[in-house]
């Protein structure tokens, strides 16, 4: 892979085979349901190439970035392109809070109308054994060059009261996605992990004390601590990755003009019981 350094939060991780192991793609395998299921199971994730349709991802790409003053964007480009222009317009809110485009994007009716949609169901009915419904808090994420910020080690099972019971995470790209723009990265069968035993591991390598639920920030002591790769791929709008709420993922900083959008959407049983802080439209000041 030769000597390429990324980072994660400001910390560098070699790009190289040590570390780094491409996501296998298991689109093939949804015309063998049962197969599927079996990969799924085994490993806690599914890279699916061009499930959705690219030019439905790209429309809500548009309409996202239309809502902002266009000084974002690079001139000459399109908000269906997505590329910034390396200037923060002035007086924007705090992500994702009121009057933020991330706020009015994840309540307006084309977005709920994407996140809906029957095939995203039909999948997690088959991954689930059952009829499965969707939490109305779909967080959206939005990662921009040269910021250093980026999702820290983590599992979603912290994040999410379900009693042990299984539920989906869907997330999608918004857009094409490579890996230098910051798309998630899972380690590698790290769901047969024990969560305490991972934080002994790492021991107080973090760099939110006040937070607990992420594991670290340190991507690659994770990684050599743990003896595992960091799964990656270059995304493309219409991609989809399902993951289990007990594999650890992570993302990258970006150092693309492209700028990374994305919606991570959760699944669980239809007569499971919901996690009251899930039940309502997300903001990113609500701490959940």
């Amino acid at each position: 892979m030769g000597e390429i350094f990324l980072s994660s939060n400001g910390l560098s991780i070699p790009f190289t085979e040590q570390y780094f192991c491409p996501l296998k793609d298991c689109t093939h395998l949804l015309n063998h349901p049962s197969a599927l299921i079996d990969f799924y199971q085994n490993h806690h994730y599914l890279y699916l190439k061009n499930f959705l349709n690219r030019e439905d991802v790209l429309d809500i790409r548009e309409r996202y970035f239309q809502k902002f003053d266009t000084l974002l964007l690079k001139a000459g480009t399109t908000p269906r392109d997505g590329i910034f222009s390396g200037y923060i317009p002035p007086n924007l809110p705090r992500f994702g809070t009121r009057s933020h485009p991330a706020y009015e994007m994840v309540r307006d009716g084309e977005f709920h109308n994407f996140v809906t949609q029957p095939k995203l169901f039909e999948l997690a009915k088959l991954l689930l054994g059952k009829p499965s419904k969707q939490l109305q808090r779909r967080p959206l994420r939005h990662f921009i060059k040269n910021t250093k910020t980026a999702s820290r080690a983590h599992i979603d099972a912290i994040y999410i009261a379900s009693e042990g019971r299984p539920f989906l995470s869907y997330w999608i790209t918004l857009g094409d996605c490579p890996l230098d723009a910051g798309g998630l990265i899972y380690l590698e069968d790290s769901h047969q992990e024990n969560l305490e035993h991972l934080r002994q591991l790492i021991g107080q390598r973090s760099d939110r004390h006040w937070d607990t639920r992420p594991l670290t920030h340190d991507l690659k002591l994770l990684a050599e601590k743990t003896g595992r790769r960091w799964l990656w791929n270059n995304y493309q709008a219409g991609d989809l990755v399902v993951h289990s709420p007990y594999i650890v993922h992570a993302s990258l900083d970006s150092s693309n003009d492209l700028m990374r959008v994305s919606t991570d959407i959760r699944f669980l049983p239809e007569d499971d019981p919901i996690d009251w802080r899930w039940s309502n439209d997300w903001s990113a000041d609500d701490t959940y």
